[in-house]
């Protein structure tokens, strides 16, 4: 027998604030922060999961205010888990154990509510598990991250949308997600696929080493002309720990 979902919700309510006052776009942002911040610290509690699954779907809109409805749909535990956690941070006003990647889609969440001047609020099953307001501030230590320059390589699976962010795949196991602005979305796209190389900043958890977030300087263009096994022997000195596992670089490429 099928397991029961279980009815996440993101709800808004005061100052007029309905799905008649808000634009679409708007709504559509809400809709894929909050799928971010789930997902995103998911992966961070439990790394084996496949966030490309479909594993917390939108359920309904309900217009007496503009409440979202979402429901899981697999490994129902850890999305609901990530999402509690998440949810009785704004409770606590502890956000230390919140992902570092999941704090950006979160204060955008919270802008939503200064922007329109309302009130939001985290529910379970239709009951409150904490609310934030126009005066909400989340306070992330950053003491536990490390900026540098780096070089990363690996494929753009997708990019755009009203505020442009890229998704950025480094290999089977690890995947980025990071904003860029209008005019480095336009001179991606194309990349689209393409294994490629980006230098900029990287922002490293230094607990358990891995990107939090990247920012683009310059795209390095890898040369297609020639076996991949070429390019990779050029570049392995750099990227070493991602590829050490890939024996057929060409098919994986490919």
């Amino acid at each position: 027998m099928a397991e029961t979902p279980e009815i996440l919700e993101l709800k808004f309510a005061g100052g007029g604030v309905s799905p008649e006052t808000v634009k679409p776009s708007e709504i559509a942002h809400l809709i894929e922060n909050f799928e971010r911040i789930v997902l995103l610290q998911a992966k961070a509690m439990e790394p084996g999961i496949d966030t490309d699954e479909v594993l917390v779907a939108f359920h309904k809109l309900d217009d007496k205010s503009l409440d979202l409805i979402f429901k899981t749909v697999k490994v129902r535990q850890i999305i609901l888990n990530s999402y509690l956690l998440i949810a009785s941070s704004f409770a606590t006003g502890d956000y230390s154990q919140i992902h570092r990647s999941a704090i950006g889609p979160l204060k955008d969440i919270v802008k939503f509510s200064k922007r329109h001047n309302c009130e939001g609020s985290f529910k379970h099953n239709d009951a409150v598990i904490s609310t934030f307001n126009p005066e909400s501030e989340i306070e992330y230590n950053l003491q536990n991250t490390v900026k540098g320059q780096t070089t990363i390589y690996g494929k753009i699976i997708r990019i755009g949308g009203e505020e442009p962010k890229i998704h950025f795949r480094i290999n089977e196991e690890e995947k980025l997600i990071f904003d860029v602005d209008e005019q480095q979305a336009k001179k991606l796209s194309p990349k689209l696929y393409e294994f490629i190389g980006l230098t900029g900043t990287a922002t490293w958890n230094s607990i358990n080493l891995t990107i939090d977030n990247f920012k683009i300087d310059a795209i390095i263009n890898v040369d297609t002309s020639k076996p991949y096994s070429d390019t990779f022997s050029e570049l392995k000195g750099i990227i070493g720990k991602y590829w050490d596992e890939i024996e057929d670089i060409d098919s994986y490429i490919n």
